[in-house]
C-alpha cells in the first residue's frame, strides 16, 4: 500500500533530509512509512509531487496555486513533522 503513497525513491529523498543515527535503516524506514501514512492526503500529495514527480518550488507553487514561499514553508513543516514523528516512533520502540 505504501508504494501508492510514495515511491521508494521519494522515501529515500525524504530520509536523506534527516541526520543519520545509530538505529537500523530498516527500523527508520518502517518508522518513516508509518509517519507518512499518518499525514493528511494533501501533505502526501505535496511530497509526491516534490519527490516523485521532481517538481521544484516554483512549479509546485503554480500547480497548487500557492506562493513559492508558502510551498517552501509547507515542505519545511512537513520535513520537521516527519522527523519528529520518526524520532518519537524509534524512541518508543527503543531503537533510537
Amino acid at each position: 500500500r505504501l508504494e501508492r503513497i510514495l515511491s521508494e525513491a521519494a522515501l529515500d529523498a525524504v530520509d536523506a533530509q534527516f541526520e543519520r543515527s545509530a538505529e537500523s535503516p530498516s527500523a527508520r524506514m518502517d518508522a518513516m512509512r508509518h509517519c507518512l501514512e499518518r499525514l493528511p492526503a494533501e501533505s502526501r500529495q505535496m511530497l509526491r509531487l516534490r519527490y516523485d514527480a521532481g517538481l521544484k518550488g516554483d512549479e509546485l507553487a503554480r500547480l497548487l496555486r500557492r506562493s513559492e514561499v508558502a510551498v517552501y514553508k509547507a515542505l519545511s513543516r512537513l520535513h520537521q513533522a516527519l522527523k519528529k514523528c520518526i524520532d518519537q516512533r524509534l524512541a518508543a520502540e527503543g531503537t533510537a
